[in-house]
């Protein structure tokens, strides 16, 4: 791992799990899109929490169809909002 705002772990290393907290501003419901730049990963989900509660649940990756991604984009992305204060991603 580097020590840089990326995180590089190349590509062959093994499934991992990347716990992230977000701390939100209180706006004026704030939309947010979230993408990880690996246009190599099969599987990827994502989970955002508040409050100890699952509010989205996204799943995408390079095994879906284009049209089935959550955002026709090469990599995985994805646009929510999210309430003010601490989100886990």
């Amino acid at each position: 791992m580097g020590s840089g705002q990326s995180l590089s772990l190349g590509i062959s290393v093994a499934p991992l799990w990347l716990k992230v907290r977000l701390l939100l501003p209180a706006n004026e419901d704030p939309l947010y899109r979230i993408s990880v730049e690996t246009p190599w990963l099969d599987h990827i989900d994502a989970w955002l929490v508040h409050e100890g509660q699952v509010f989205r649940q996204v799943r995408g990756g390079d095994a879906l169809a284009y049209s089935d991604r959550p955002m026709q984009y090469r990599y995985f992305a994805f646009e929510s909002s999210m309430p003010a204060g601490e989100t886990v991603l």
